[in-house]
């Protein structure tokens, strides 16, 4: 594509300005703005952390995510508590039987012998 020099186009392009009208408020919406994260910062980590849970975590996104997170953990919790009461009882049914074979034991407890 070829490029003119159109002098008269450039002085149009020059002087043409845009000045869109200012928001009415601006100003003061811009301070309070300025404020409420001034506000924030003041509150510190334990405050921002409050403020999240009060504010943040009812949306439907932390909420769903958040519930997802306790499914996962409580199905693990509840997979490593089985597993180790299947061990306990493994080991314990194990004592139980060589209890019951052991000569000795028959020999010092004869009442208890199967």
């Amino acid at each position: 594509m070829k490029e003119t020099y159109d002098p008269k186009l450039r002085e149009v392009l020059a002087a043409w300005q845009v000045s869109p009208p200012q928001a009415p408020r601006f100003k003061s919406v811009v301070w309070q703005r300025i404020a409420a994260a001034e506000a924030r910062d003041a509150l510190g980590v334990w405050g921002r952390l409050r403020e999240w849970l009060m504010v943040e975590l009812p949306r439907p996104a932390y909420a769903s995510a958040l519930l997802a997170v306790t499914v996962v953990a409580s199905f693990t919790a509840a997979n490593l508590h089985a597993s180790y009461a299947r061990e306990q009882y493994r080991v314990e049914s194990a004592r139980q039987y060589l209890a019951s074979i052991d000569p000795l034991a028959m020999a010092t407890h004869p009442g208890k012998a199967r």
